[in-house]
């Protein structure tokens, strides 16, 4: 869990991607977000960051990129960029034919990266490793999953939700038919522990964005889902002490639960434990509130619900406390009263 959260703080540009031998062995590795999807974690095990990037159309490889420390920060060199093999044992694994998550599926010290192919039916684990990460494939068990015709009908959350540091999935229905938990371990893969009725509908990825980090310090993985637009629900879902989410635990929120906006097609979030207490906060990125015209002159696009002469303008909220407040650039926090 730590890792899946320090990896949301880190940062890129967002390029075109070039062979490796393209670059001088300094030259960073830079991305093309129109042609890759970007994850971090630590696929290697030296306790840095790497990047993984899915490919989104067939026939662009896959890549992980090892991370570095290069001048006091975390860099990632385009000479250390690998790619990946286009087929898992004869399947094609890019966005859109397949889902992938980051997170524990053994006990070492690297992170492994699955692959749900809903169309066949399969989930493959892309083992890390020290030397030549997630080339190794591995089928995993997923007798009891329960799959749909249509294959996009669920999408997949990974968190860790009873506290075994191994990721276990949360399957949410794209339409009105039920959710299902499932439980990782090495010795039986993936079980399924929890159906959760089509009466409780808990939201798409189209209307909603999902957050998934242990919000109320148990130990356990827990879900924030922010509304991408207005009208819609945000929610709150904690895994309780047998790693599921009962409906006495799933909270739906007022579209304003702070004096701010908190839509995720408007603003950018990210969570961190900004005043390390223990619990972790949403943070809402700030958002300048001007643009250009053609002849660069600047005018106001929206109205800043954060004055422009106030230092503090990134937002945060407390999930488990229900407090928020503003982040300052000394580190500091102002809580709302």
């Amino acid at each position: 869990m730590d890792i899946q959260r320090a990896a949301r703080l880190v940062t890129s540009l967002c390029l075109l991607v070039l062979a490796p031998q393209a670059f001088s062995d300094d030259a960073l590795f830079q991305y093309d977000f129109e042609t890759h999807s970007l994850y971090y974690a630590d696929v290697d095990g030296d306790g840095g960051t790497d990047m993984f990037l899915h490919a989104l159309v067939e026939g662009e490889p896959s890549l992980w990129v090892k991370g570095s420390a290069g001048n006091n920060q975390l860099i990632h060199k385009a000479a250390d960029a690998q790619q990946l093999p286009l087929l898992i044992e004869g399947e094609s694994w890019h966005e859109g034919v397949a889902q992938v998550f980051i997170g524990r599926l053994n006990d070492d010290a690297m992170i492994d990266v699955g692959v749900i192919l809903p169309n066949s039916q399969q989930v493959f684990g892309l083992w890390g490793a020290a030397t030549d990460a997630l080339l190794s494939a591995q089928l995993l068990d997923v007798s009891t999953f329960t799959w749909d015709r249509n294959e996009g009908e669920y999408e997949y959350l990974a968190g860790d939700f009873n506290g075994d540091d191994l990721i276990d999935l949360l399957a949410l229905s794209q339409s009105n038919k039920a959710h299902f938990v499932y439980h990782y371990s090495e010795s039986s893969g993936f079980e399924q522990v929890q159906k959760i009725g089509k009466n409780k509908k808990l939201g798409s990825k189209k209307d909603l964005r999902f957050l998934m980090s242990d919000f109320n310090n148990d130990g356990k993985d827990d879900l924030f889902a922010i509304a991408r637009s207005s009208g819609k629900k945000h929610f709150t879902a904690y895994a309780n002490e047998n790693g599921k989410f009962k409906e006495k635990d799933i909270e739906v929120l007022k579209d304003k639960f702070t004096p701010y906006t908190w839509l995720s097609d408007q603003y950018s979030t990210n969570v961190v434990d900004i005043d390390a207490d223990g619990y972790n906060e949403i943070l809402r990125m700030y958002n300048s509130p001007y643009a250009y015209d053609l002849e660069g002159n600047q005018f106001l696009l929206f109205e800043p619900e954060v004055p422009l002469d106030e230092p503090c303008k990134i937002v945060f909220y407390s999930v488990f406390k229900k407090v928020h407040g503003l982040y300052c650039p000394d580190g500091s926090v102002k809580l709302s009263q």
